[in-house]
């Protein structure tokens, strides 16, 4: 949990200089608005055995993991103020119906910010996550996404700066890490690893399609091994 909030933007500073002294200030409480849209911790749903994202969803009746410190707020809807969802360790496999899911989850489901789908059954990077353009930090590691040019959806999310594809069949491709610096340029980390200056410019000079005529290539040629014997 302490690597999500040293990932949110911070609370302004609440000390003030007085005369050489510092101040303090009386902290004014937050409110959900579209400057700070981070008054709530995580939604967390992991662990509940859920494996659809359709129809009612009955674990979901049940109050999420509380937070020590932190109040998890309802609307009169029933729906979370908050722009942050855990729904990892599930049994996931398929995108259908995510974003109907998220609509009925969340309040402002159109801030979603941060989403953990780590350690489930998913096989794609289905367009669905397109519907939400201000995420920022998507974990996806520890699923069953198995062709790099799944991650080609994820260019689109021009806010994505932190990813998480390690513990898929892709990250034992050859040039994986340089091929989603490419597809996803904005990204500041990616598995937790920060991206440097020089993986950018390596990135920049990558060329995908020799990459994947390799991949391919070596797929062939362990089919015909296969085969062989």
């Amino acid at each position: 949990m302490t690597s999500f909030y040293n990932q949110l933007p911070r609370f302004p500073e609440d000390d003030d200089f007085k005369d050489g002294k510092k101040k303090k200030q009386k902290r004014v409480a937050v409110t959900f608005n579209t400057e700070f849209p981070y008054p709530a911790p995580p939604i967390d749903f992991s662990f509940r055995n859920l494996s659809s994202f359709e129809g009612n969803v009955p674990d979901l009746d049940e109050e999420p993991r509380r937070h020590p410190t932190k109040i998890i707020c309802r609307t009169n809807q029933g729906k979370y103020e908050s722009t942050a969802l855990k729904l990892c360790n599930n049994l996931f496999e398929k995108w259908k119906g995510f974003d109907s899911f998220i609509a009925k989850l969340l309040h402002h489901p159109e801030a979603l910010y941060w989403l953990d789908l780590s350690f489930n059954f998913m096989y794609t990077i289905d367009s669905e996550i397109l519907k939400f353009p201000q995420l920022k930090i998507l974990y996806l590691h520890g699923n069953a996404i198995q062709t790099l040019s799944e991650v080609d959806k994820l260019s689109h999310l021009s806010q994505l700066q932190s990813l998480t594809l390690h513990g898929n069949a892709l990250d034992e491709e050859k040039g994986y890490r340089l091929y989603v610096i490419k597809k996803v340029p904005n990204l500041r980390a990616l598995d937790f690893s920060r991206v440097t200056k020089s993986e950018i410019t390596s990135a920049q000079n990558f060329t995908v399609s020799l990459m994947l005529n390799g991949t391919r290539r070596g797929k062939q040629k362990r089919k015909t091994r296969s085969a062989d014997l």
